[in-house]
């Protein structure tokens, strides 16, 4: 962080002009500002200490042929994502990992990363290493010992992964459990609490943040205004990648292909037909992301094209594929099956519309429409999984990724999850 000011390029990568104007629309009902209490300080306080809001993201990477890299990075939340404006923190290979006691790779890790963290929210050069012990005279830190870190003072604002990352990682409820949630009372034995088809009627109590936060061992969770309603659902782990929007779009490419033809050879042809007026759609709608191809193995296994399909596509195609699919619906027929579908996608598509059209604080009607997007598509997601059932095939399967895609959209009232 130093080194941005020295260079002079901390004003323009950390978005230092938008720190008042951010706490400006903060507004004092965000779950953030209620967990942390009075640690962060009245709206006119943090405008004065200059309180910049950060994000911290981990995610796990291919490594070689069968392995992985754990890789954390941080950025100002007041600047769009992009690859200059997010900094490199610390990564460890997976195989060589070590994840109990005291010695723990990632523990030890972080309480370095913690000291640093804190130096960030102080304000001010440290004075001590990380383990305590003051910089000894002639210590290329010893010189700056107290100094202002560029008249600035930070707080981690967005905890950015995936599930993975969240319940394996930072310890949050794994979700495989029966109460799998940390933001509500949501239990898996009871369809009103967890899955079902009345979305907009659900009976699923919010917890009130300013009394209550998971409790976490991790060194993160012990930094000034950082707890578990730091830790972000994001469109990217809910919707785009194995979750709403790749099992509904798969879903609806699958009957687009299943229902008109029967047999691997007549399948291979009908996607191959499907894929021609996508072209044709693009075309016509000057789509700027868009799948490089469509096959069968991309949405289902064609040996057994009735165990379960999902479109198998990187983020930012999926989200651009949802408008191409309402038109593509809408030259088919008009049954039951194919309005709930329809229904689905088109609300969908209306949701991610709405998110790339607004700025990072929503307008109130903007976030309504986009909590009511996402509980119309969940509605008829959950009518069109029963309907394939019945059919005798796996599709728009229930998954926990659905409950926190309401969370997801439900919090857009207080940030664009665009920006998460």
């Amino acid at each position: 962080m130093d080194c941005l000011f020295e260079k002079g390029l901390a004003y323009e990568l950390l978005g230092l002009a938008s720190v008042s104007e951010f706490w400006d629309k903060v507004p004092d009902s965000e779950p953030r500002l209620q967990s942390a209490g009075a640690v962060l300080g009245s709206k006119k306080s943090r405008k004065k200490q200059k309180i910049v809001p950060l994000w911290v993201h981990a995610d796990g990477v291919e490594y070689g042929e069968r392995n992985s890299l754990m890789i954390w990075s941080f950025g100002s939340a007041l600047v769009e994502p992009a690859p200059e404006a997010s900094f490199y923190l610390a990564s460890f290979v997976k195989s060589v990992t070590y994840s109990g006691g005291v010695f723990s790779t990632w523990k030890t890790i972080w309480q370095v990363l913690k000291w640093s963290f804190q130096a960030l929210w102080d304000g001010v050069h440290p004075s001590s290493d990380w383990e305590g012990v003051p910089f000894p005279p002639g210590h290329p830190l010893a010189a700056k010992a107290g100094s202002a870190i560029g008249g600035y003072k930070f707080v981690i604002w967005n905890v950015l992964g995936d599930l993975e990352m969240f319940c394996n990682h930072l310890g949050l409820p794994h979700w495989n459990k029966l109460n799998l949630c940390w933001h509500c009372d949501a239990h898996k034995k009871d369809a009103s609490k967890y899955y079902g088809h009345n979305w907009k009627g659900h009976g699923w109590e919010l917890y009130d943040a300013a009394e209550y936060a998971v409790a976490l061992d991790h060194a993160l969770f012990s930094l000034p205004g950082v707890s578990s309603w730091s830790v972000c659902f994001d469109v990217l782990h809910c919707l785009d990648c194995h979750g709403v929007a790749s099992h509904l779009l798969g879903a609806a490419l699958h009957q687009l292909v299943y229902q008109f033809v029967a047999g691997k050879s007549a399948a291979f042809a009908r996607i191959g037909h499907i894929w021609k007026r996508i072209q044709e759609l693009y075309q016509q709608e000057h789509t700027k992301y868009r799948l490089p191809n469509l096959t069968l193995n991309m949405i289902c296994n064609p040996d057994k094209p009735r165990q379960g399909c999902s479109l198998t596509a990187k983020a930012a195609e999926v989200r651009h594929l949802a408008p191409i699919i309402c038109l593509l619906l809408d030259e088919g027929v008009e049954d039951e099956f194919w309005l709930h579908m329809k229904g689905a996608v088109q609300a969908l598509a209306t949701f991610y519309s709405l998110l790339e059209g607004e700025p990072m604080f929503m307008s109130a009607e903007a976030s309504q429409a986009t909590l009511t997007c996402m509980e119309t598509c969940l509605e008829h997601y959950a009518w069109l999984r029963e309907a394939c059932e019945g059919q005798g095939f796996i599709a728009c399967q229930e998954k926990p990724k659905c409950h926190f895609s309401w969370h997801l959209a439900y919090l857009s009232r207080f940030q664009n999850p665009r920006y998460n």
